[in-house]
């Protein structure tokens, strides 16, 4: 008994500790939690991966020193030096170069400097194809952005329910606590019947039995609510450790502010949706990848022109030339199988990506529909359980008056405390699940994360 007493006191002492409420949980998690640490890195990544995958707009720098050494007696060594400065204009296809060449050898000596031009007129017409491409790039990181803030916000839907859990888990807790406190109450008149001797042994013993089987769920409950207080702050870096002394609010104050919040929150259709954006987004860029990838067994057409000045000595004879050129430069494609092989992934691709528009709007639909019939059949369970934790406190209050002056049966009276006590754990487990599939209805509706926000902020 002394034993069953300290477990007793060592519980009632942690029911009385700091409360940790919702708001500093979620502020918690949305500062610590690593998914959503992760998800927010992934955009940083996504952009730079816009200009990774586009060409270089450097200007580059190239200087060549080349000597030979005549191995044959004669003084025959050679020098090349070539500098060339050139500069990439990727919006416009435009390539500009400057070049100085400088050669010694035994019978020459030649100064050659060129200006040059390149531009392409059909594949990359004036940077036609690189502007998709910026395009595509572009609607694949608004996509993946949209997508980043759905992942955050099915993240935060868990985390909420995980904090739903640790509550229920911390009020089914204190019930089972309470319950046991009007166990030992009614314990106490069945003694003193028996010392009067109203009560048999047998009424006695029934009375010592449902004081144990109430303390083994005392016991029990407590275990679950630490397995899920660990669950709960599982992820939330060195403050974990602080905030498991601090239990949650027993006031439902969560519950009651998504009840609030269920009642002004707005209702959209799929095209107004994130998902649908983020869907889009990735056809728009699917169509354009298709698009570039068929170009790239078009033939190729490049206009190059620019300015030349030779000025040499080559076989002792002087040159000092200058002169302007232009050209084009045809470039056919055949038997490309890896350009081939592009096309046939992009086209593979943006099929995907139709069926997934198509589906996940049928499953936003029959979801939504779905969630909000579970959403009323909850709320009408809530408010059933609320009557008859009511109704069977008000006869519980009457029956053992009744028990105590010989008018009502202890076996009866024991089985209305079993029941009182699993209509209670009903109502609270009614109103937790009501507040999950909120949950669920504020995330379909893209409403989640800024409510997390707001309450984040306040």
């Amino acid at each position: 008994m002394i034993r069953l007493f300290l477990c007793l006191a060592i519980i009632s002492f942690n029911l009385t500790a700091k409360e940790l409420s919702y708001q500093d949980y979620l502020k918690q998690v949305y500062e610590n939690d690593p998914l959503i640490k992760s998800y927010k890195l992934e955009v940083k990544s996504s952009q730079h991966a816009i200009n990774q995958q586009l060409p270089t707009n450097q200007y580059l720098f190239s200087l060549e020193e080349e000597r030979g050494y005549s191995i044959s007696g004669a003084d025959f060594n050679t020098r090349y030096t070539t500098g060339r400065l050139s500069k990439d204009i990727i919006d416009s296809g435009t390539s500009i170069s400057l070049q100085h060449n400088e050669t010694t050898r035994p019978d020459r000596s030649e100064k050659v400097t060129e200006v040059r031009v390149d531009q392409s007129l059909l594949r990359n017409s004036f940077g036609r194809d690189t502007r998709l491409k910026r395009k595509s790039l572009e609607a694949q990181y608004k996509a993946k952005k949209i997508e980043v803030d759905e992942l955050i916000e099915t993240r935060l839907a868990t985390r909420l329910k995980q904090y739903l859990d640790y509550q229920r888990a911390y009020l089914e807790l204190d019930l089972a606590q309470n319950i046991l406190n009007e166990v030992n109450s009614l314990y106490q008149v069945i003694d003193d019947r028996y010392k009067k001797r109203v009560a048999t042994k047998t009424d006695l013993n029934r009375g010592k039995l449902l004081r144990i089987d109430r303390t083994e769920e005392v016991i029990a409950k407590k275990n679950s609510f630490l397995e899920a207080k660990s669950q709960t702050l599982n992820g939330l870096g060195e403050e974990q450790l602080h905030l498991k002394s601090i239990n949650p609010p027993k006031d439902l104050s969560l519950y009651k502010k998504l009840i609030e919040v269920e009642k002004s929150s707005k209702k959209i259709d799929f095209e107004t949706s994130r998902d649908y954006r983020r869907l889009q987004m990735k056809l728009e860029s699917s169509k354009d990848e298709l698009t570039l990838a068929q170009r790239l067994q078009s033939l190729d057409l490049n206009f190059f022109g620019g300015y030349s000045r030779d000025n040499s000595n080559r076989f002792n004879a002087r040159v000092n030339r200058e002169e302007v050129f232009a050209g084009l430069r045809l470039e056919i494609p055949f038997g490309d199988d890896q350009s081939q092989a592009t096309e046939q992934i992009a086209r593979v691709v943006l099929d995907n990506d139709q069926i997934t528009a198509k589906a996940q709007k049928e499953s936003f639909v029959n979801n939504k529909a779905f969630i909000a019939t579970q959403i009323n059949e909850l709320k009408e369970y809530v408010k059933i359980r609320a009557e008859k934790v009511e109704v069977t406190k008000e006869i519980i209050k009457d029956e053992q008056r009744r028990y105590e002056i010989g008018r009502y049966e202890l076996e009866n009276l024991i089985d209305l405390k079993n029941n009182y006590a699993s209509y209670r754990n009903d109502f609270v487990l009614s109103q937790i699940e009501l507040s999950k599939k909120i949950i669920d209805w504020l995330d379909l509706n893209d409403s989640l994360k800024s409510f997390v926000e707001q309450e984040v902020l306040k």
